[in-house]
């Protein structure tokens, strides 16, 4: 499982950055920090190249700058028809950059777990909310049975946010 959860880290941050440059800025001093990779470029080692946000930061506050690329990597379970979808984005704010998947169930078993895994670029400075509902498309958000949800502070570019 480590391997899959580091070839995930190199393969979101190639995806994901391969759509964009961008870095992020996640400074802990008021958040909780989503990300220890730091990028050579930062003075005091808090920009990143893509912050990457698991189930795991679901309904934490994230700082950010314009032109961060954020992915959001969350466990599908194949054959069931769930899948997660984006909820009411503000692409004033965050654009959609792309997506993918990759099999994290043991030895390819068909209908076994997936990763997911959703790409986002900071596009302007402000606060908005990065919501993603699980349910299955034909039944409708109204019946999803999972959500995750992030609040971005997206500051002007390696600023920190106020």
């Amino acid at each position: 499982m480590r391997k899959k959860a580091a070839r995930f880290l190199a393969v979101s941050s190639i995806v994901c950055v391969g759509l964009w440059g961008g870095l992020a800025n996640t400074n802990n001093s008021a958040y909780a920090l989503v990300s220890t990779v730091p990028c050579n470029h930062s003075v005091n080692n808090k920009y990143i190249k893509t912050m990457k946000l698991t189930a795991e930061d679901n309904g934490r506050e994230v700082r950010t700058c314009v032109g961060a690329a954020i992915s959001v990597a969350l466990k599908v379970q194949g054959g069931t028809g769930y899948n997660w979808y984006t909820d009411q984005l503000d692409e004033n704010y965050l654009k959609p950059a792309g997506e993918y998947t990759e099999d994290i169930s043991p030895k390819g078993a068909a209908g076994g777990p997936v990763l997911g895994v959703w790409c986002f670029k900071a596009v302007a400075p402000g606060v908005t909310r990065l919501r993603m509902l699980y349910y299955r498309a034909w039944e409708g958000k109204r019946h999803a049975v999972k959500s995750f949800e992030v609040r971005l502070n997206i500051s002007e570019s390696h600023k920190e946010p106020k």
